[in-house]
């Protein structure tokens, strides 16, 4: 059983026998419930996100980034697209591509456009620095040209 307070002298090892199973009840993905405002304001976003780094032979560290992303927009966006929507754009030295814009039908569907965006896996750009973000934002800020100007952005 845990102690009520830390001990002021902690032991120098660690156990020899961890817990072998894990918890019954895990945090669940994304740990942030959704963010609302409950007074009926619409939003649109995007997001933008570098796809230069080498992490395509870095299995772990390419699902996390990306399950990362899908995160953020869960914790954004529902299957409503009348309340809010979701692009999506990555970017690497030389390319800009959206891979969900606004008018897509996966903003019917959340688990749809998460999976779409975390099953694309990374690039396998080797420590590049000279990326072209202001190209990705620029894309992204023309997404919101011509879209109606009631919505938040």
């Amino acid at each position: 059983d845990p102690t009520e307070a830390p001990s002021e002298a902690p032991t120098a090892q660690p156990t020899d026998q961890p817990t072998t199973f894990p918890t019954p009840r895990p945090t669940s993905s994304p740990i942030r419930t959704r963010c609302t405002t409950g007074d009926g304001e619409t939003f649109d976003y995007v997001i933008v996100y570098d796809d230069s780094c080498n992490l395509v032979d870095q299995g772990t560290n390419c699902e996390n980034y990306l399950n990362g992303i899908g995160d953020l927009i869960r914790s954004i966006k529902d299957d409503n697209a009348a309340e809010s929507r979701v692009a999506v754009i990555s970017y690497t030295v030389t390319t800009t591509n959206v891979l969900i814009d606004f008018d897509s039908d996966l903003q019917n569907d959340v688990d749809l456009l998460v999976n779409n965006v975390t099953m694309r896996g990374c690039g396998d750009l080797n420590n590049v620095l000279d990326t072209d973000l202001l190209g990705a934002v620029s894309q992204g800020g023309s997404l919101f040209m011509g879209e109606d100007d009631t919505r938040n952005r």
